[in-house]
Parts: C-alpha cells; sequence; structure tokens
C-alpha cells in the first residue's frame, strides 16, 4: 500500500513539473498574458483590458503559426480569432497544399 502511495506521489511531483514547466517556455511571456486573461469577460471591444488580450493573443498566436507551419502574419492585420480559426485551417491542410488559399478567405483588417 506505501508503494503505491510514493508512486502516485512521485508521477503528481513529475506531471505538475511538467505543467509549470511548459507555461515557462521561451515564449511564456505572451502565453501568460494570454492565459492571465482567461475567464474574464469584457464589457465591450473597447475595453482596455480586451484591447490588452487580443493584442497579446495576435502576438501569441501569430507567432505560433510561424514556428509551427513557417507562414508569416503581421499580428496587427488580422483579429485575434481570425488567426485562431487560421491556425485551426493549417492544421488541416495536407502537406503540398499551399497555405494562401487558406489565407484568402480572411479580410485583412483596416488599421
Amino acid at each position: 500500500m506505501k508503494t503505491r502511495l510514493v508512486i502516485f506521489v512521485a508521477v503528481l511531483v513529475v506531471a505538475l513539473g511538467w505543467a509549470s514547466s511548459s507555461l515557462h517556455a521561451k515564449d511564456g511571456g505572451s502565453r501568460t498574458k494570454v492565459l492571465a486573461e482567461a475567464g474574464k469577460t469584457f464589457a465591450s471591444s473597447e475595453d482596455p483590458d480586451f484591447v490588452a488580450y487580443d493584442q497579446a493573443l495576435r502576438e501569441y498566436v501569430a507567432t505560433q503559426i510561424q514556428k509551427r507551419y513557417g507562414v508569416r502574419l503581421d499580428p496587427k492585420s488580422y483579429s485575434g480569432f481570425s488567426l485562431l480559426e487560421i491556425e485551426a485551417l493549417l492544421k488541416c491542410k495536407k502537406a503540398g497544399e499551399p497555405a494562401d488559399a487558406f489565407l484568402e478567405k480572411f479580410k485583412k483588417k483596416s488599421k
């Protein structure tokens, strides 16, 4: 019985260590900014907290798209939710398929 308890505690410690280390990765700064806003509600799209959240989300997702798929996107040209949708579509594309076909579906923001 004690052996099972020791193994359980050891696995729990390793799992918690792994989870916390993934939060402090190289790009943890932008990831932490996005996660800091998790669960919050915003009054409107002009709310300063929402603007900060959307900016952090756009930067983080654009960086992830560039790292994973080699597609460089300007985070200021797309909304955060458009970038999330682009990332989801890029996950589904075939290996030889060009990414331009997916990007044509999204209008760029005029900012």
